[in-house]
């Protein structure tokens, strides 16, 4: 077996840092999403678009909102919403994972190869770096991980990915029988990949 290249505990503080650079970055769009998209409640589609939309800050968004076809606009800007969702998603889970990637890189010095089809990258790596640092993983950073692929290949569509089968039944093992948002979801998977970032910590300098 090659020996192990000893991880620097400086450079690990560095790839930590640098990723949740990356995770502030993306809780910052996620809140601009949330803020843009807001519901309230009113008596048309129309007028609540046109009270989401800032005047000042989009006026020829919200000018054409009071149009008559203000109504498809509304639909176009949920859309949208979604999409915007499924690609932070999309986003986080490549964060993560190209994490896990940095520090195996560190230790040993080639790229990690996914080898087994249809598996979880996230899972891998935290199996082959389980000797090296400590990680606590929940559960829904796998779940992450596999939302990410049934967006890729599917609808690109996060509010359709998370009623799949084969989510809602991983989901169930985490929040139970609760019905969870698309932006709750999301939120929940950023303050996750967060935490999980922060408490990782090395186990062992090197091994033989």
């Amino acid at each position: 077996m090659m020996k192990q290249k000893a991880i620097d505990n400086e450079e690990l503080e560095k790839i930590k840092e640098k990723n949740l650079l990356i995770i502030t970055g993306l809780k910052k769009e996620y809140d601009s999403v949330v803020k843009f998209s807001r519901k309230k409640k009113h008596k048309n589609k129309k007028s609540k678009l046109s009270k989401i939309i800032n005047k000042k800050q989009y006026p020829f968004l919200w000018e054409a909102t009071k149009s008559e076809k203000g109504h498809e606009l509304v639909d176009l800007i949920l859309e949208r919403k979604d999409r915007r969702y499924a690609a932070l998603t999309i986003e986080l889970a490549s964060t993560m994972e190209y994490f896990l990637r940095e520090i195996y890189y560190m230790r040993e010095e080639i790229d990690f190869n996914l080898s087994e089809e249809g598996s979880s990258s996230i899972k891998l790596l935290e199996r082959e770096l389980k000797s090296t640092i400590s990680i606590k993983n929940s559960g829904k950073l796998y779940l992450l991980n596999h939302v990410r692929n049934q967006i890729i290949h599917g609808e690109f569509s996060l509010k359709k990915a998370k009623n799949l089968e084969t989510v809602k039944s991983m989901s169930k093992k985490i929040y139970g029988d609760k019905k969870v948002k698309s932006k709750e979801y999301l939120s929940d998977f950023i303050n996750t990949a967060e935490m999980y970032i922060k408490n990782v910590e090395m186990k062992v300098i090197s091994k033989n």
